[in-house]
């Protein structure tokens, strides 16, 4: 892609949401370090607010905005962007990060957990992009990186609700790619993804023993959501094995039952354990 194409973010309004933590609170700390204004989004107050204070020390004050919305609620989106518009005027460019995970058995899962994930991983992505869409067309463009898992087999049998609210994004984001090509404004389709059942099965055997998981860390995964945006990349795959990942996609849409027996074999025991020692499942 061509200079000319890029965003420069100094100056641009850029709202990241589940930023309280992880690859959306160094997402936040990239984004300022391009000398963007961020609206740091996300539903736990206490830690929103615990780690603003770490933000505001390093960036000062004048470009942040902290604001505690759940994703998965009506009436927190739709109070979301008055407060934005009200306090920056502008909105050019949206990450969706939240996510929510809650491992188990698919057939002993509740309704309500199910919903749940639904709510922040799907619903609240299509919601909020409504949302944000006017107020990007009427600044003259803009651009809206979506977060969405495009392993080629889901990642552990205790996953599926999961991994399906987050593929839903996928198809959203090209549709909306499609339907704006025209308008000036872009789309990324972004995740962080393991590479092969095989190796994410000895990547999680370590880590149960305590040892460090291989996979890209949140600060190699935020620097990469902010280059996507910068860019303007249609579709970005974080990887610590990129090949491999390429390869075991390629295999999975050619022969699906070769990587489906490998997974059940190799990975899903390693994932179930780590799940038991975390405290991850439902």
């Amino acid at each position: 892609m061509t200079r000319s194409h890029e965003i420069n973010l100094h100056g641009k309004v850029v709202l990241v949401t589940g930023a309280a933590s992880g690859v959306g609170l160094h997402a936040v700390k990239g984004f300022l370090a391009e000398g963007a204004k961020v609206v740091m989004v996300d539903k736990d107050d206490a830690r929103l607010k615990l780690e603003v204070e770490g933000v505001w020390r390093v960036s000062g004050r004048d470009r942040l905005l902290a604001l505690c919305c759940d994703v998965g609620d009506d009436g927190d989106l739709e109070n979301l962007m008055p407060q934005v518009m009200g306090h920056w005027g502008a909105m050019d460019v949206l990450v969706n990060n939240a996510s929510l995970c809650v491992a188990g058995p698919f057939e002993q899962q509740g309704a309500r957990q199910i919903r749940a994930m639904v709510d922040v991983n799907l619903y609240g992505s299509l919601r909020l992009t409504q949302l944000v869409l006017p107020y990007m067309e009427k600044g003259g463009g803009g651009h809206i990186l979506n977060v969405y898992s495009s392993s080629p087999f889901p990642l552990e049998a205790d996953h599926v609700a999961y991994e399906a609210s987050r593929a839903g994004v996928l198809v959203f984001t090209r549709a909306l790619r499609r339907k704006y090509r025209n308008r000036n404004i872009s789309f990324s389709l972004f995740c962080s993804v393991p590479s092969h059942p095989v190796l994410i099965a000895d990547d999680l055997q370590a880590a149960h023993r305590g040892a460090r998981l291989q996979y890209p860390g949140p600060e190699k995964i935020a620097a990469a959501m902010v280059d996507a945006v910068k860019r303007r990349s249609p579709r970005v795959a974080v990887s610590n094995r990129p090949l491999t990942h390429s390869i075991t996609g390629f295999v999975d849409r050619a022969f699906p039952g070769v990587l489906d027996g490998l997974w059940s074999r190799r990975a899903d025991k390693a994932f179930r354990e780590l799940d038991a020692a975390t405290g991850r499942k439902a």
